[in-house]
């Protein structure tokens, strides 16, 4: 069935995060006309682009401080004022924590971590104590065993 076939390609560049195999799909003329002639797999369509736009975004902004908005829309391949909609969407929901500056055309992140690793640090920290913990109970265990 065309119409399995396509969803299912559709989910699979989706949950790839595979944005061109997603394109390729949708740009199918077989594909889409299965998939616009079908009204239940096409009110699911605009929920899954929208899904896999975010899902891209994320991966793509994760080593960054700061991205413009021109190059998000070119990694999407959509338009700047829909990836300006959709970064904004994001931040609104809590998926993307930033600011936009829309003068400069810019979004600038924000960091759970602030760079130095100090979360890491205090993870790390919370495991040397507990083994250390660890180790005085068995050290205090041995030294009441009789042999």
């Amino acid at each position: 069935d065309p119409e399995i076939v396509a969803m299912t390609e559709l989910i699979k560049a989706c949950t790839d995060n595979d944005i061109n195999a997603f394109d390729r799909v949708l740009k199918d003329k077989k594909n889409s006309r299965a998939i616009m002639e079908d009204k239940f797999l096409f009110s699911y369509l605009e929920p899954l682009i929208r899904k896999i736009r975010c899902q891209v975004l994320l991966v793509l902004s994760k080593p960054y401080k700061s991205i413009r908005l021109t190059y998000i829309a070119q990694e999407l391949m959509i338009g700047a004022k829909d990836a300006e909609s959709l970064v904004v969407s994001m931040i609104l929901d809590g998926t993307l924590k930033g600011a936009i500056d829309q003068l400069k055309g810019v979004v600038t992140l924000e960091r759970s971590d602030d760079g130095s690793g100090a979360e890491r640090y205090r993870h790390l920290n919370r495991w040397v104590t507990q083994q250390q913990l660890l180790q005085e109970g068995v050290a205090s265990r041995c030294g009441t065993l009789v042999l």
